[in-house]
């Protein structure tokens, strides 16, 4: 299924409502929690290295 395909009358009634369909990419780094959380432990463990030689 494609982007444009779907259910009939979907991004009509979306419209009909005055609301908006915005659309994102299957995966974004920026929406997943661990992918934060792994980012913060990476430059904790990267400052600690520095601070150890």
């Amino acid at each position: 299924m494609t982007r444009g395909e779907g259910a009939d009358g979907f991004k009509e009634a979306i419209e009909a409502a005055d609301a908006q369909l915005h659309y994102f990419s299957p995966y974004s780094p920026d929406f997943n929690l661990i992918e934060m959380a792994f980012l913060k432990l990476k430059a904790l463990l990267q400052a600690k290295a520095e601070h150890s030689i």
